[in-house]
């Protein structure tokens, strides 16, 4: 026991982990990705409408894209931290009760990613919320959908413009006897991927497709603006380097 607290006590000082968000040290121990002040930064969706979906009639958000969450979704979405990833599974689950509208699902069914994007970044991170988020709820992981052509990067494009890129983006593995299915992703914009995965669902044989997301953001009329992707790129601070590491 002395030995292993030895080394963690060695490894934290030698590699701090640090806050997701605000860059601080992390207590020794601690799970992260945030620190106690940023986790309460977290700002919990509150609007009800679903945005407009038509495939997908039912859309719910744990948080609102912005501060906190930002950095949770870059942590684990651009800087490989799929602890990240788990623990906003976690908190996904803890909001569950603000939403008994959600019925309980069949699956949950994770937002696929092209097979050049997944050999990209090695992992799907909405399959690491869907798997978090079904141990805390007991509610099984079936990967039922796959992206069938490659599209083009939403963030410059129109809502319009969004939907028409997903569009017919996705297919169903197999053939579904009916049945409610919740489809889990990070961030929800426009709600195109989740759109074209309900169809894809639907499509397949499924009763109902409802949509349950980390963090849903606000949009204006029009393109996000490219001030609001500079915001979200300044959020994605570069690691500290480790005590002790030479600067080159």
């Amino acid at each position: 026991m002395g030995w292993e607290w030895a080394r963690e006590t060695l490894w934290h000082w030698i590699w701090p982990r640090t806050c997701a968000h605000c860059r601080e040290d992390l207590p020794k121990g601690a799970d992260g990705p945030l620190c106690r002040a940023c986790l309460l930064l977290l700002v919990p969706w509150e609007f009800s409408p679903s945005g407009g979906l038509k495939r997908c009639p039912l859309l719910r958000a744990a948080y609102l894209y912005r501060g906190s969450a930002v950095s949770v979704v870059h942590a684990f979405k651009y800087r490989g931290q799929k602890s990240a990833a788990k623990a906003a599974g976690l908190w996904m689950a803890a909001e569950l009760a603000r939403f008994p509208e959600l019925e309980r699902p069949r699956a949950l069914v994770p937002v696929p990613l092209h097979p050049s994007r997944l050999r990209e970044r090695g992992y799907n991170q909405s399959l690491l919320l869907a798997e978090s988020l079904s141990r805390a709820c007991s509610i099984p992981v079936r990967e039922l959908l796959v992206r069938t052509r490659k599209t083009k990067p939403q963030l410059e494009l129109n809502r319009q413009e969004r939907l028409k890129n997903l569009q017919h983006s996705m297919q169903a593995r197999q053939r579904l006897e009916g049945g409610r299915f919740w489809i889990i992703d990070d961030v929800c914009t426009s709600g195109a991927s989740l759109e074209a995965a309900a169809e894809a669902l639907l499509d397949a044989g499924a009763t109902q497709a409802l949509g349950y997301v980390f963090a849903r953001q606000l949009i204006e009329k029009g393109r996000v603006s490219s001030a609001r992707a500079s915001a979200a790129q300044a959020c994605a601070k570069p690691a500290r380097p480790a005590r002790g590491a030479r600067a080159k």
